[in-house]
């Protein structure tokens, strides 16, 4: 794979994981991203993904993450194997720090290790595959991260945890949708019905196309893969390419026919055991 950019967020982008986690993001803002989860826990991230995230508030409570002693000064992106950076973190809850930023509790090293396809809920994905260690100061591993970033969506499709002290966890994507706030809401719920109509009858691999004069934007819709869950839930995945005046942005993921005959996103899935929620 020729070297990978790192993806834009915009507000109204939307996540779907297999855990149940779905995410929104209100606001973006010098480099930095507002993601709602619920009205209990909302967070800030850089557009990094690498870094810790920068704030976090649960139930009121927030916790500020500053990024220090980062070297070198440039990080991973464009990707390409074999490269790394290093960097320390400084935690503050209730306005205390955990450490002195020159000495900073955690130490973090990156590294592009390779490419790799995988199969996830949200379809198949060539990959660049991203491994983070965290130390201590007495340089004993306490956490691994591998991320899997997927260049053809921009985003991360997996990721997997790993600690020396607690058991691992893993964050499957479902679906990644791209903000549609450059529609009307009358524009909006005509794009959804064609959405419908494309999964419910259009073979897989071909495309559909929708285009709102009015904002000057093109939806690619592709069903790629339709496939049985269980003994009637029949699901497919799709991609979509959003184009908004020349902007082009791609999604990706899993719907499943609902008993009312609509196709939606799961709010929760495990393909190996046939269980689905909505």
């Amino acid at each position: 794979m020729p070297p990978a950019p790192l993806g834009t967020a915009e507000a109204g982008d939307r996540y779907f994981y297999a855990n149940g986690r779905k995410e929104r993001v209100t606001g973006v803002e010098h480099g930095l991203i507002d993601i709602r989860r619920s009205s209990r826990y909302q967070y800030r991230r850089f557009q990094d993904f690498i870094f810790a995230e920068k704030a976090v508030t649960r139930r009121s409570i927030t916790s500020n993450a500053e990024v220090v002693d980062q070297s070198p000064e440039k990080s991973l992106w464009p990707l390409r194997v074999g490269n790394n950076i290093k960097f320390g973190v400084v935690k503050t809850r209730a306005g205390v720090p955990d450490a002195d930023p020159a000495n900073p509790k955690s130490y973090w090293n990156c590294y592009v290790d390779g490419m790799q396809t995988v199969a996830v809920i949200a379809g198949e994905f060539d990959t660049y595959r991203i491994e983070c260690t965290r130390r201590n100061r007495r340089n004993k591993i306490k956490q691994y991260i591998t991320h899997y970033y997927a260049p053809a969506i921009q985003q991360v499709v997996l990721r997997i945890d790993r600690y020396s002290y607690k058991p691992a966890k893993r964050l499957e994507l479902i679906a990644f949708k791209p903000t549609f706030n450059m529609l009307s809401r009358g524009s909006a719920s005509r794009y959804e019905q064609h959405f419908q109509n494309t999964l419910e009858t259009v073979a897989s691999g071909s495309t559909t196309s929708w285009w709102s004069r009015r904002s000057d934007t093109r939806i690619h819709t592709t069903p790629t893969v339709t496939r049985k869950i269980g003994e009637n839930l029949y699901c497919r995945n799709f991609l979509i390419k959003v184009d908004n005046k020349g902007l082009a942005r791609s999604g990706a993921g899993l719907a499943c026919r609902d008993i009312k005959g609509k196709w939606r996103i799961p709010r929760e899935i495990d393909i190996r055991e046939g269980g689905v929620k909505f």
